[in-house]
């Protein structure tokens, strides 16, 4: 099952970003419990194309009636 993105600043950059991903990817490596707490199982980059599912899913629900959340 894919996750939600976790979305870095445009201002961190991407050498930030990059030192961000590897912390977290060394704090789960090394903690079970923390990936149990979390329900995570990896850290992964992403590209726009993800994004689409939750495009697609924004669309049905306006089709279906559904405003947009605040």
């Amino acid at each position: 099952m894919a996750g939600l993105p976790f979305i870095a600043s445009r201002k961190a950059g991407p050498v930030l970003a990059e030192r961000v991903r590897s912390v977290m990817q060394a704090a789960l490596r090394n903690d079970a419990g923390l990936r149990t707490r979390l329900h995570l199982d990896g850290i992964v980059p992403t590209s726009l194309r993800h994004y689409q599912p939750i495009v697609q899913m924004a669309r049905a629900a306006r089709l279906h009636g559904y405003g947009e959340l605040a």
